[in-house]
């Protein structure tokens, strides 16, 4: 998870109608990619 945050310019206009000129803040949820072979070997696998 990533958390930032984006100047209230360079937002989107259908993020900013009706909020305060405060930057507006972001959250990613990203998945990592995980090999096959490493990814059934479940929680207890050695990943590197």
């Amino acid at each position: 998870m990533v958390v930032s945050e984006v100047a209230d310019a360079d937002a989107p206009e259908r993020l900013t109608n009706g909020l305060a000129r405060h930057p507006v803040p972001l959250m990613l949820l990203a998945r990592l990619a995980v090999e096959r072979r490493v990814g059934e070997a479940g929680a207890s696998g050695r990943v590197c």
